[in-house]
């Protein structure tokens, strides 16, 4: 089976992520995207150069139709909601969340809202399977969009090798690091800054933390 990917957020946090561990375990022959960014990937057999920035017309008006039809991969996969609106091969669309929806007070621009609802709406109908990350999502697109369920495949989020438990002393040298004592545990959140993403209850609920001079909270993001 030939499957090609939207490979244009790879470098990019979240999906970018996801993207990069399909992409590395085989999951695709063919890639969507930038050369710079795909090319010393062994994986791939082919790659697209497309480059257009996500959300907006030029996207869909840019999109290599003719190149992928050439190639004619069995699937296309969208590993998020910005679908080709005019390809008209089978595709896999990824929808990880409807935070635009369900807490659209967050996102400030009406605009960006309802562009999110097309999109996705367009998504569900012209996808062959809609792919998601959870059971609560699944039933967020069934409420949203009244999808028939059978259509929708929770597929969970991996680990990475590299995220095992690890032998005390290979982990000490962040205590140091980061000037914490090495008699207090470490709570660690890991991502942005974003309101849906609930940090003041995460602060809340430490706070209320039976004993928790005892540990130490560690608010982590990508270093700029």
């Amino acid at each position: 089976m030939k499957i090609a990917i939207d490979a244009r957020m790879y470098k990019m946090s979240g999906i970018g992520t996801y993207i990069q561990n399909l992409i590395r375990n085989d999951c695709y022959q063919i890639a969507l995207g930038s050369r710079k960014d795909l090319e010393n990937l062994q994986e791939l057999e082919e790659i697209i150069e497309f480059d257009s920035p996500i959300y907006g017309i030029k996207e869909q008006l840019k999109f290599p139709y003719k190149k992928l039809k050439k190639l004619k991969p069995d699937i296309l996969h969208i590993p998020h909601y910005n679908i080709p609106i005019f390809y008209n091969g089978d595709m896999a669309v990824t929808i990880h969340d409807l935070t635009h929806l369900v807490y659209s007070e967050f996102f400030g621009s009406k605009i960006k809202v309802l562009y999110a609802k097309i999109m996705m709406k367009i998504a569900i109908k012209k996808a062959k399977v809609i792919l998601t990350v959870s059971e609560n999502t699944k039933k967020d697109i069934i409420k949203y969009f009244k999808v028939d369920e059978s259509k929708i495949k929770v597929t969970y989020l991996g680990l990475k090798e590299e995220l095992t438990e690890k032998p005390k002393e290979k982990v000490e040298y962040l205590y140091k690091k980061l000037g914490i004592p090495k008699d207090k545990k470490i709570l660690m959140y890991v991502g942005n800054l974003k309101p849906h993403k609930n940090l003041e209850r995460l602060l809340i609920a430490f706070s209320k933390l039976e004993n928790n001079e005892n540990c130490r909270l560690l608010l982590v993001r990508k270093s700029l």
